[in-house]
This record gives C-alpha cells, structure tokens and sequence, in this order.
C-alpha cells in the first residue's frame, strides 16, 4: 500500500500542482486578450523501472501532436501544455517539465527555448554562467562536477544540453521571480539569466544598411573614450559593405571593419573592432579578427595590418600579429594616421 499511496499523492500534487499553474496563465493571457487554451497534446508512455527503482506513474515522452499544437498557433489561439501526459489507454502520467519543454521544442522546431527558475542561472564553480557553450556545459556535466549545480537547477542544465545538441540553437535559465526578467534576457544584450548555445548559433555576418545606427550605437561609447576613431553615421553607411557584425539571439554585440587599400591590394586593415562590454572576454573579438584574416587571405591579401590605442595588449596576444612602425603603413593610410594624433600602436600579420 505505501508505494500506491506514494504514486497516488505525488500524481495528485503534480495534477494539481500544473492546474494551478495553467490557470494562473490562462487568466494572465486573458487580461492581455489573448486567445488560449489547454491541450491534451502529449502523449507519454511510462517510464518503467530502472535500475531497480519503479518510477510508478512518472512518464516519458511518446510522442507530440505537433500538427495539432502548429493548428493552434496558425489561428493566434496560445496552447498552454500541462507537464502531464497520457498514454495510449488514457492513463494520466506526470512528465518533467524541463524535458517536455525540450520534446515540444523539437516536434515545433522551435529555435529557442526558455527554463523559468527558481533562481538567477545556472550556476559553475560557484557564480552564475550568464552564457556557457554547450561544449562547456557538457564536459563540466560529464567530469561529475554536477554537485557544482545546484540539485534543483540540475534537470535544467541536463534537458538544455540535451536541446542544444538535439538542434534548438539556444535555451535561456532564468528567475521567474524578476518581473521583466524574459524581456530583458531576450531583447537587450545584457540578459539576466544563463544562456546555453550552440556553435551554430553564434554567428558573424556582413552588415547591412539596417544595421548602421546600431553599429554607430553599439561604438559609440569607445569613441567617447577615445578607444575608437570618431564615425558618424554618415561614415558608417558608407562602409556599411565592409563591415562585420557578431549577433547573439538577433542582438548585435560586436562588429569589425575590413579597409582595403587601393594602392596595395596585398595589404588590408582591420579596423573599428569592438565588442559589447557585457560580452568581452568571452573570445568574441578574436573570433572577428580571425574571421577577418580568414576573408581577406581567400581574396588574396598577404598581409592585414590593425591599429590599436589599447594598452592591454589584444593584437599582442593574438597569434602572428607583431608592432611595427606606423611608417610601414600604406602612403594614404600614414597620412591619416598623423591627422589623426591618436599614436596607435600599429600591428602587422602576414597571410
């Protein structure tokens, strides 16, 4: 009798547990005017015994009605999916919510999905991760360093990992307690949650002309602080063709400018590259600079010069670049150097 009563409670409380929860959310979108509704979508199967251990009336994903859920989409009507499924005879089963969000995810095809938690992120080696590669996440996991985690926030880390390597670009852990906690992890750059990606999701482009004002943005700051040349907008539409942009969740974080030189086809610069102070340290700027290297040595450039008033030594900790003399600069590139007066250093890299 215990184990029955144990399944019959934990399946009570799970049972009633996301009603409250689908109401909750259903009154929120209903004040908001929006078109809802809960499903039946999921079909589960039960999980069984493992390793000698009966998870009674806990179940797994068997399958997703995802035509019926993209049904409900294509009508603006929201589907709210309870963590309960039912197999094949009807019979209710309780899912973990973390997993099933994830299979929902690949039956939509989604590219995002999002954990609300208890608490900031997930937490490595004491502090909170605000963006982890899958890779990190999946060696930390594998090398027994999940007691780092806490146990509640575990499943998160472990359904995350399983979407990203399983094709959702990208899955966000955040408190569901701030009140504009996924509008600020989802459109500013700064977020407030953990972010795990994938490689395929973080991704250089060339800039277009909508991206200017976001360039003169994102760099205006560096100017202020004499880390950048001065450009106005104006400057920057026009060099918009040669300038690359580094997005993370359609948030522009980074950028990079390749100049070519007229009179010297072998030579190129990179030029005005800067990276969002909440995403430095974090291989963005080298990942632009080898990008750089990597487009001008396919046109056929030997050499890529870059030109730098830093003193923390970014171009002398990358591979190959060395200081050279600001009168090895091309002619028309020296002349700008003296107008300007910034007295940067001046870096070379064959190719």
């Amino acid at each position: 009798m215990v184990p029955a009563l144990r399944m019959n409670s934990t399946l009570d409380l799970a049972i009633r547990a996301s009603s409250r929860a689908s109401h909750q959310i259903l009154e929120a979108l209903t004040q908001s005017g929006l078109k809802c509704t809960i499903t039946n979508s999921v079909r589960s199967t039960p999980i069984g015994v493992i390793k000698g251990v009966d998870h009674l009336r806990s179940g797994k994903v068997d399958r997703i009605d995802a035509e019926f859920l993209d049904h409900l989409i294509s009508r603006n009507i929201i589907p709210i999916i309870q963590p309960i499924g039912f197999d094949r005879n009807g019979h209710t089963l309780r899912i973990n919510s973390d997993l099933l969000a994830i299979e929902v995810a690949f039956a939509l095809k989604a590219t995002k999905t999002i954990f609300m938690a208890e608490l900031d992120g997930l937490e490595l080696d004491g502090s909170i991760a605000r963006q982890i590669p899958v890779d990190s996440l999946e060696k930390s996991l594998e090398q027994n360093r999940e007691s780092t985690i806490p146990e509640n926030m575990l499943s998160k880390a472990q359904n995350a990992l399983a979407g990203v390597k399983g094709g959702v670009a990208r899955v966000h852990v955040l408190n569901g307690h701030i009140h504009d906690g996924l509008i600020r992890e989802v459109f500013s750059n700064e977020g407030v949650g953990t972010l795990v990606y994938g490689n395929e999701y973080q991704q250089i482009r060339k800039a277009t002309r909508a991206d200017v004002t976001l360039i003169y943005n994102l760099t205006s700051g560096s100017v202020e602080k004499e880390e950048l040349a001065l450009r106005s907008i104006e400057s920057i539409e026009q060099e918009a063709p040669n300038f690359y942009v580094y997005e993370i969740d359609g948030n522009l974080v980074g950028c990079v400018l390749i100049k070519r030189f007229p009179e010297d086809a072998s030579t190129a610069e990179i030029n005005a590259l800067f990276v969002h102070p909440m995403h430095q340290r974090q291989g963005i700027g080298s990942n632009l600079t080898k990008f750089a290297c990597h487009t001008l040595r396919d046109e056929g450039a030997t050499r890529v010069l870059a030109l730098s008033t830093q003193s923390l030594g970014f171009f002398e900790s990358m591979e190959g670049f060395e200081e050279i003399s600001p009168e090895e600069l091309p002619k028309r590139r020296l002349e700008e150097y003296r107008i300007g007066k910034r007295n940067s250093k001046v870096f070379a890299k064959p190719l």
